[in-house]
């Protein structure tokens, strides 16, 4: 990825625009995005799980058809404007999700392409594709959410500008 002055900050495991780097988790100047950084190490970890203990498979299947079902809520809702945007709740309801991502992996690893793994997975992948496609054309025809989103944005940038100010103001008085 290439850096610009109105992007100076990498992002690594993300997949967001720049304005959106509150999606994202920073480590020094890294962006790392948040559900990445949960989804992906729990599902590696709870498919290891699954592959040591050999649970069964109807657990399995239940778990890949149950456990996304809330994340997938949340993203819907996301996507298409119900809900706002909560760090704490895409952390927990990642978290629920990931062990479904493991079983899948898991099977996947000892059965590839098995439909019993394959179909909710992507069903859920579906799913969620069809709300960000239908949110994207929504947003796109819809200029109040864009007027909105703007003047957030400006309003945001004004207070990180005060704030700045302030610390300035501050550490300039404490040095004297």
């Amino acid at each position: 990825m290439t850096y610009t002055d109105a992007d100076p900050s990498p992002m690594w495991l993300a997949h967001h625009h720049p304005d959106q780097y509150e999606r994202c988790v920073t480590f020094g100047t890294l962006h790392v995005c948040r559900r990445c950084l949960v989804l992906y190490p729990l599902a590696v970890l709870c498919a290891v799980v699954v592959l040591l203990t050999d649970p069964p498979p109807t657990l399995l299947i239940a778990a890949m058809w149950l456990l996304p079902a809330p994340v997938m809520a949340e993203w819907v809702g996301e996507h298409l404007g119900h809900l706002s945007h909560s760090p704490r709740r895409q952390v927990v309801l990642t978290a629920l999700a990931a062990p479904a991502l493991g079983a899948a992996l898991a099977w996947h690893a000892t059965s590839p392409f098995e439909l019993a793994a394959l179909a909710p997975m992507t069903t859920w992948a579906i799913v969620g594709l069809a709300a960000a496609l239908l949110g994207r054309a929504a947003r796109s025809t819809d200029s109040t959410w864009r007027d909105e989103h703007e003047a957030d944005e400006a309003r945001r940038a004004r207070r990180l500008q005060q704030l700045l100010e302030d610390a300035d103001r501050a550490s300039s008085t404490g040095s004297t």
